[in-house]
């Protein structure tokens, strides 16, 4: 192998890992808060306990 070929390898390697990352830092999960007002949701408490339930599934992953 030569020092090209292995710099071009390299290359792809950080290009897909730095997409990955931009990718996960957009789809990145926001509170509820974020998205909906409180005075809209019927059943608040549901909703909380919910996004603890996710949070936690997030953290095991």
């Amino acid at each position: 192998m030569d020092a090209l070929f292995c710099y071009t390898v390299m290359q792809k390697e950080f290009s897909k890992k730095k997409c990955q990352t931009i990718m996960l830092q957009f789809f990145k999960k926001t509170p509820v808060e974020d998205v909906v007002l409180r005075e809209d949701v019927d059943d608040y408490v549901e909703v909380e306990e919910a996004e603890e339930k996710q949070m936690d599934d997030d953290n095991l992953d």
